[in-house]
């Protein structure tokens, strides 16, 4: 059975941004929006080593907005420039999610490829 992507819990955590430099931390108010303005970026100028899709926490009254937070962490390669985007999102929003994340995991294996062979 496949998890949601909400249900994965990574361990430890990745902070936002850089610490060695401001602005290198982006919000979108949407999927769509994040789509428009980066789904196209070359996955390996843009290597994402890391993604976290939060819940969103109920209000006092227990109402919610429906919106989660996903979190893609980033590793600009060429400039040696680590950065992050957090992007409001909806569970149905994950089947779109998936096949942007999906291309960017098969770069991680191709690039750690060596280690799987004898």
């Amino acid at each position: 059975m496949t998890l949601r992507l909400w249900e994965v819990k990574h361990p430890y955590y990745a902070n936002h941004g850089n610490f060695y430099a401001r602005n290198h931390h982006a919000t979108y108010g949407s999927w769509t929006a994040f789509a428009e303005s980066e789904g196209n970026n070359d996955a390996d100028l843009n290597l994402v080593y890391r993604w976290d899709w939060s819940e969103e926490e109920p209000e006092e009254d227990g109402t919610q907005s429906g919106r989660d937070e996903l979190t893609i962490f980033f590793m600009m390669q060429r400039k040696a420039i680590c950065r992050s985007v957090a992007i409001s999102v909806a569970k149905e929003d994950e089947t779109a999610v998936r096949v942007y994340l999906l291309p960017r995991w098969e770069k991680l294996q191709e690039l750690w490829a060596p280690m799987s062979k004898p």
